[in-house]
């Protein structure tokens, strides 16, 4: 392949979305927007043909100096406000640097110093059109010109689409540029320069197409291939007639936790800004029901409650539900607890939480804790949901406890969603949904999470940093990965069943998996490992005594990447004396 004076890239398996990304870069280099070449190539390794991947040139110091741009470093982004790190950009070879870029991010420097707002447009519309549902998803590379002290963002093709999109956007110098008029307008006049030629565009896509479909493809292209191509090319450019495209990019700001001490602000909190009580739906309800609001304590006793729209508890007030307290959600409806969470079910007696009809939408519960917070959440059966969100979501509270719980969640969605914190999960059962931990130290003992009652479904345990424990219980029938470690983090299964799963153990992203006496059965395969696109170093398995039965395939294992024998396991690491290996 030519390398067209490139030192270094990456190499991915192609997949269906690519082609999106590749007539999104197009679009890139039209609004002159920074962006790495993508390109198919045919990998042969030892004899064996792997089949096409396409090849990207990495975003680093060598990258901007052939772009022009030679006095600029890269630093990486997080939008996400649920991800615990990376709160300021860091440049590890200039301290001066650095220190810039945390006054920036403190705002102790004006933002509108050091961000070229009409790059920024360009580049959410591209991101916009790349990832519709998501435009703000993963780690972005931009680019710090030291010469200008000006921060320019740098168009990537994103690796993949993520389980649970932004419903909000981290606080911070380019949230609060987001959110001005004058993105909005650069946002629009980025769409009329492309609006303008929109005929020559639909010509250069086609010819993308054309050239890009047979490759991908080979001998399986078929004229129905070149006719979703079509069709994708007349959605991308529908998506500049959409005046309100710039809404979707300007999500409410949320500071991760830490941001307050990142800020210097007297009391660090991990809070999200709170919202203020609604107390005339307060008010209403405990007019209505057997509802108690009562000093800094609102007590829902045995009794049915139905609950529209968002009700939102006041500020550090303990929210308490009572074993036979039944509430049903309407469309849309959210309980959201800025505070102490305290459900008190039984195995007898259950607080049940349901959707008000069938069909009906709801947004679950969501709770925002402080470092003195703990949520202790017993005999909870939940169900409804929506995809795109979490049934119940606890952020940044001290202290987790879901014991004996059944949680339903939306097919596709998040059953249970911590981020930040200890958690510890007791039995129980999580139906059609995923459990989601982000940046924990959490124990599962004796959980069922099952992907559906009969066959394959969408669930499973995602970890996303951190440090977990799996034990006992079972993941069965995920249509995806029944274990998805990523993001650096330290995962051990012990004594877990993982059977009927598309993939029963995937690791990314610098993740380690240590695996001891696990009964892997029936799955397609039994674990993947790849370091592809890693930013935190390679991903490992370790494996100790375990069992296999009738599984499909073993593993698929990539040259970064590794699985090692780790003999016997430790009994101090069994006993829970050591967390993880």
């Amino acid at each position: 392949a030519d390398l067209r004076g490139q030192r270094s890239f990456t190499l991915r398996p192609a997949t269906d979305a690519l082609l999106r990304m590749r007539l999104v870069q197009l679009l890139a280099v039209e609004l002159d927007v920074l962006a790495p070449e993508l390109t198919l190539v045919r990998v042969i390794s030892c004899g064996r043909d792997l089949g096409v991947h396409v090849k990207e040139e990495v975003v680093d110091a060598h990258f901007l100096r052939r772009q022009g741009a030679g006095d600029a470093v890269v630093v990486d982004v997080v939008f996400d406000p649920r991800a615990a790190y990376a709160l300021a950009p860091r440049v590890k070879e200039d301290s001066l640097a650095n220190a810039q870029l945390n006054a920036l991010w403190r705002g102790a420097q004006e933002a509108k110093d050091a961000l070229d707002v009409d790059a920024w447009a360009r580049w959410s519309l591209l991101r916009s059109l790349a990832v519709p549902h998501d435009p703000w998803s993963g780690e972005q590379p931009v680019a710090y010109r030291l010469a200008e002290l000006k921060l320019w963002p740098v168009w990537r093709a994103p690796r993949s689409t993520t389980v649970n999109p932004m419903s909000t956007l981290r606080e911070g110098p380019i949230g609060k540029m987001v959110h001005s008029e004058v993105y909005a307008t650069a946002f629009r006049k980025a769409q009329d320069q492309l609006q303008a030629k929109r005929g020559e565009l639909r010509e250069r896509m086609r010819a993308v197409a054309a050239a890009w479909v047979p490759k991908l493809y080979g001998a399986g292209s078929s004229p129905l291939h070149m006719a979703r191509a079509e069709a994708l090319i007349d959605e991308l450019l529908a998506a500049l007639d959409d005046r309100t495209g710039v809404t979707r990019t300007r999500l409410p700001l949320e500071p991760p936790p830490g941001h307050a001490l990142l800020a210097g602000t007297a009391a660090p909190s991990s809070l999200a800004p709170a919202a203020a009580p609604s107390t005339d739906a307060l008010a209403t309800l405990q007019r209505m029901t057997k509802l108690i609001a009562q000093g800094d304590s609102v007590v829902f006793p045995r009794g049915k409650y139905r609950i529209d729209g968002e009700l939102r508890f006041p500020q550090g007030h303990r929210v308490i539900l009572l074993p036979g307290a039944r509430l049903e959600l309407g469309p849309d409806a959210q309980l959201q607890v800025r505070g102490a969470l305290d459900v008190r079910g039984t195995k007898l007696n259950p607080v049940f939480i349901r959707p008000a009809a069938k069909g009906v939408q709801h947004k679950g519960i969501y709770v925002v804790g402080g470092a003195g917070d703990r949520a202790v959440i017993a005999g909870l059966q939940m169900s409804g949901g929506r995809k795109e969100g979490a049934l119940l979501r606890l952020q940044g509270v001290a202290n987790v406890l879901v014991t004996g719980c059944v949680l339903e969640g939306a097919p596709g969605g998040t059953a249970l969603h911590v981020l930040g914190g200890e958690v510890e999960v007791r039995g129980g059962l999580v139906q059609g949904a995923i459990v989601q931990l982000t940046q924990t130290k959490a124990v599962l003992k004796d959980v069922v999470v099952r992907g559906a009652a009969r066959g394959r479904g969408p669930g499973g345990v995602l970890v996303e940093g951190g440090r977990v424990r799996i034990e006992g219980g079972a993941v069965l029938g995920g249509e995806a990965a029944g274990i998805h470690g990523t993001n650096a983090a330290q995962v051990l299964l012990l004594n877990t069943l993982v059977e009927g799963c598309a993939t029963a153990v995937q690791v990314r992203d610098g993740a380690t998996v240590h695996v001891d006496d696990v009964r892997f059965r029936k799955n397609d395969l039994v674990m993947s490992v790849s370091s592809a696109g890693a930013m935190r170093g390679a991903s490992k398995v370790v494996l100790y005594r375990n069992s296999f039965q009738d599984n499909v395939r073993d593993r698929e294992v990539d040259g970064g990447s590794s699985v090692t024998d780790g003999g016997v396991l430790s009994d101090v690491v069994r006993s829970g004396e050591r967390f993880t290996p």
